[in-house]
């Protein structure tokens, strides 16, 4: 079981495949977008399948960082903590939040649907609209980080 600086030692040891990915996903699509693949590789940095801890977890702590969002940022790491890692099964740590893909969209699904809900409110679904590749792609590489992140806990 590693630690959460293995967990991001190997997220970055691989952000080379995930750009390597990413240009063969843009070259076989003729998708640009797919170049997104990498910076979700990233966001694994903070959008970590751990945030199911109740404890301050290393992505909450670079959360922290980020100073505008810092308040409601906390405050949904903590509600996602309570709703995933309620105790029961599979509301466990490595739970349903470890689960590939699925977690991963628990977390984009908890994450992102303020944002949709607010760009859809001030009347920008336009703007979804124009980053709906660029997100789908982002998701894919989300979901490559968390496949490193469940082979470590595994292994």
């Amino acid at each position: 079981m590693a630690s959460g600086v293995v967990h991001d030692r190997w997220v970055l040891k691989t952000l080379p495949l995930a750009g390597f990915f990413g240009g063969l996903c843009a070259h076989a699509t003729g998708d640009a977008a797919a170049f997104a693949i990498p910076l979700g590789h990233l966001l694994g940095l903070l959008l970590s399948p751990d945030l199911d801890l109740r404890t301050r977890t290393r992505a909450e702590r670079r959360l922290m960082r980020l100073p505008l969002l810092t308040w409601p940022l906390l405050v949904m790491s903590t509600g996602y903590a309570i709703v995933f890692g309620g105790g029961r099964w599979p509301f466990v740590h490595r739970g349903i939040s470890h689960w590939p893909i699925v977690g991963t969209l628990t977390r984009w699904v908890f994450f992102g649907a303020p944002l949709v809900l607010l760009l859809i409110a001030t009347g920008n679904e336009s703007a979804l609209a124009s980053v709906w590749p660029a997100l789908f792609w982002a998701f894919v590489g989300n979901c490559l980080s968390d496949f490193v992140h469940v082979a470590l806990d595994a292994a």
